[in-house]
Protein backbone atom coordinates (compact mmCIF):
# COMPACT_ATOMS: atom_id res chain seq x y z
CA UNK A 1 0.00 0.00 0.00
CA UNK A 2 1.07 3.50 -1.25
CA UNK A 3 1.82 6.28 1.31
CA UNK A 4 -0.94 7.95 0.13
CA UNK A 5 -3.14 4.97 0.40
CA UNK A 6 -1.99 4.95 3.96
CA UNK A 7 -3.09 8.76 4.66
CA UNK A 8 -6.77 8.16 2.76
CA UNK A 9 -7.15 4.63 4.76
CA UNK A 10 -6.88 6.89 7.80
CA UNK A 11 -10.49 8.29 8.50
CA UNK A 12 -8.98 11.11 11.05
CA UNK A 13 -6.36 12.37 8.22
CA UNK A 14 -9.48 12.43 5.65
CA UNK A 15 -11.58 14.16 7.31
CA UNK A 16 -8.67 17.15 8.58
CA UNK A 17 -7.79 16.86 4.60
CA UNK A 18 -11.52 17.41 3.07
CA UNK A 19 -12.21 20.14 5.76
CA UNK A 20 -9.59 22.44 3.65
CA UNK A 21 -11.33 22.20 0.46
CA UNK A 22 -14.13 24.57 -0.99
CA UNK A 23 -18.06 23.98 -0.22
CA UNK A 24 -18.44 23.25 -3.59
CA UNK A 25 -15.86 20.57 -3.83
CA UNK A 26 -16.84 19.18 -0.50
CA UNK A 27 -19.83 18.54 -1.71
CA UNK A 28 -18.75 16.87 -5.15
CA UNK A 29 -16.39 14.60 -2.99
CA UNK A 30 -18.91 12.40 -2.27
CA UNK A 31 -19.20 11.47 -5.14
CA UNK A 32 -15.44 10.28 -5.88
CA UNK A 33 -15.72 6.90 -3.69
CA UNK A 34 -18.39 5.16 -0.76
CA UNK A 35 -15.25 5.97 1.91
CA UNK A 36 -15.12 9.44 1.17
CA UNK A 37 -19.29 9.69 1.33
CA UNK A 38 -19.12 7.91 4.26
CA UNK A 39 -16.17 9.99 5.64
CA UNK A 40 -18.20 13.28 4.70
CA UNK A 41 -21.83 12.08 5.82
CA UNK A 42 -20.29 10.77 9.42
CA UNK A 43 -18.47 13.93 9.89
CA UNK A 44 -19.38 16.31 12.33
CA UNK A 45 -17.42 18.98 10.61
CA UNK A 46 -18.02 18.12 7.70
CA UNK A 47 -21.23 18.12 7.92
CA UNK A 48 -21.30 21.59 9.30
CA UNK A 49 -18.88 23.30 6.95
CA UNK A 50 -21.91 21.87 4.14
CA UNK A 51 -24.79 23.53 5.96
CA UNK A 52 -26.46 20.39 6.87
CA UNK A 53 -25.79 20.39 10.63
CA UNK A 54 -26.37 23.40 12.86
CA UNK A 55 -22.83 24.43 14.13
CA UNK A 56 -23.62 26.31 17.52
CA UNK A 57 -19.72 26.73 18.77
CA UNK A 58 -19.80 29.98 17.84
CA UNK A 59 -17.67 30.21 14.89
CA UNK A 60 -19.80 32.46 12.31
CA UNK A 61 -19.80 31.33 8.83
CA UNK A 62 -22.52 33.51 7.59
CA UNK A 63 -24.71 32.58 4.82
CA UNK A 64 -24.53 29.38 2.98
CA UNK A 65 -22.67 30.27 -0.58
CA UNK A 66 -23.79 27.37 -2.07
CA UNK A 67 -27.41 29.31 -1.75
CA UNK A 68 -26.37 32.80 -2.61
CA UNK A 69 -26.87 32.14 -6.11
CA UNK A 70 -29.87 31.14 -6.13
CA UNK A 71 -31.87 32.78 -3.49
CA UNK A 72 -31.82 36.56 -2.59
CA UNK A 73 -31.10 37.79 1.25
CA UNK A 74 -31.59 40.69 2.97
CA UNK A 75 -32.00 42.15 6.36
CA UNK A 76 -34.40 44.67 7.60
CA UNK A 77 -33.04 47.44 10.06
CA UNK A 78 -34.22 45.08 12.86
CA UNK A 79 -31.55 42.65 11.75
CA UNK A 80 -34.62 39.73 10.59
CA UNK A 81 -33.23 37.83 8.03
CA UNK A 82 -35.29 37.85 4.71
CA UNK A 83 -34.93 35.38 2.11
CA UNK A 84 -36.57 34.68 -1.43
CA UNK A 85 -36.21 33.15 -4.87
CA UNK A 86 -34.34 34.02 -7.39
CA UNK A 87 -35.97 34.20 -11.22
CA UNK A 88 -38.60 32.86 -13.20
CA UNK A 89 -38.90 29.59 -15.43
CA UNK A 90 -35.98 27.38 -15.73
CA UNK A 91 -34.31 27.49 -11.73
CA UNK A 92 -37.76 27.24 -10.36
CA UNK A 93 -38.51 24.23 -12.44
CA UNK A 94 -35.07 22.81 -11.63
CA UNK A 95 -35.85 23.14 -7.98
CA UNK A 96 -39.18 21.48 -8.16
CA UNK A 97 -38.32 18.69 -10.04
CA UNK A 98 -35.13 17.75 -7.50
CA UNK A 99 -37.17 16.16 -4.88
CA UNK A 100 -34.12 14.68 -2.96
CA UNK A 101 -31.68 16.91 -4.16
CA UNK A 102 -28.79 18.30 -1.07
CA UNK A 103 -29.98 21.91 -1.16
CA UNK A 104 -32.97 20.81 0.26
CA UNK A 105 -31.22 19.27 3.35
CA UNK A 106 -28.89 22.67 3.92
CA UNK A 107 -29.74 25.45 6.19
CA UNK A 108 -29.56 28.74 4.90
CA UNK A 109 -27.36 30.17 7.99
CA UNK A 110 -24.65 29.08 10.18
CA UNK A 111 -25.69 29.35 12.72
CA UNK A 112 -29.04 28.67 11.86
CA UNK A 113 -31.09 31.84 12.76
CA UNK A 114 -34.92 32.47 11.92
CA UNK A 115 -35.82 34.07 8.78
CA UNK A 116 -38.70 35.07 6.71
CA UNK A 117 -39.22 33.52 3.71
CA UNK A 118 -40.50 35.16 0.47
CA UNK A 119 -41.95 33.15 -2.91
CA UNK A 120 -43.82 34.15 -6.04
CA UNK A 121 -46.63 31.71 -6.84
CA UNK A 122 -46.69 31.94 -10.22
CA UNK A 123 -49.99 29.82 -10.13
CA UNK A 124 -52.28 32.47 -8.92
CA UNK A 125 -49.35 35.73 -9.10
CA UNK A 126 -49.67 36.04 -5.43
CA UNK A 127 -46.56 36.30 -3.43
CA UNK A 128 -46.83 34.16 -0.22
CA UNK A 129 -44.29 35.50 3.33
CA UNK A 130 -43.83 32.94 5.94
CA UNK A 131 -41.54 33.10 8.91
CA UNK A 132 -39.38 29.87 10.22
CA UNK A 133 -37.31 29.18 12.86
CA UNK A 134 -33.54 29.19 12.88
CA UNK A 135 -33.46 25.10 12.63
CA UNK A 136 -35.68 25.33 9.16
CA UNK A 137 -34.19 23.59 6.54
CA UNK A 138 -33.97 25.49 2.66
CA UNK A 139 -36.35 22.63 1.45
CA UNK A 140 -38.79 22.84 3.86
CA UNK A 141 -39.06 26.65 3.44
CA UNK A 142 -39.02 26.39 -0.16
CA UNK A 143 -42.02 23.63 0.01
CA UNK A 144 -44.02 25.57 2.26
CA UNK A 145 -43.42 29.03 0.92
CA UNK A 146 -44.34 27.35 -2.36
CA UNK A 147 -47.43 25.01 -1.46
CA UNK A 148 -45.48 22.17 -2.58
CA UNK A 149 -46.28 18.99 -0.81
CA UNK A 150 -43.14 18.07 1.95
CA UNK A 151 -40.83 15.34 0.63
CA UNK A 152 -39.24 12.74 2.88
CA UNK A 153 -35.79 14.19 3.16
CA UNK A 154 -32.62 11.79 3.76
CA UNK A 155 -30.10 13.12 6.27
Amino acid sequence: MSAADQVFQCTELLEHILSFTSINTLLVLQRVCRRWRDVIRCSTKLQRALYFKPDLTGDVYGLNPLLVQRFTFARTPDERLWISTKGKGYWRNKLLSCKNASWRGMLFTQPPEPFSFVSHRFTDDSLVHCNFEEYTTCGEAYNEGTGQIPSVLPR
